[in-house]
């Protein structure tokens, strides 16, 4: 995924590329971005911080995040596809 006010995502099967999409991302491309959940990430946070709170993310979620943010990190210099594992 590469992102430039917007997002370009590659779908690969049999490590090949098989399609490619573009979904709109920000509002300038018309998206109230709930439907991408990006507006709704964003008010629950500062609504957590305002409240006192944590956010209603769950940690499990946050590792999944991590692992997926490490199979970009580790993808990206040379454009090969990578398995991502999540621990049990």
């Amino acid at each position: 995924m590469t992102i430039h006010n917007s997002s370009t995502w590659r779908i690969s099967e049999n490590g090949k590329p098989c399609e490619w999409r573009e979904p709109p991302t920000f509002t300038i491309s018309g998206d109230s971005c709930n439907d991408t959940g990006h507006l709704a990430e964003v008010v629950n946070f500062l609504a957590a911080i305002q409240e006192g709170r944590t956010t209603s993310s769950k940690i499990a979620e946050s590792y999944k995040s991590m692992a997926l943010y490490e199979g970009i990190r580790t993808s990206a210099p040379s454009g090969r596809v990578v398995d991502v594992m999540y621990e049990i």
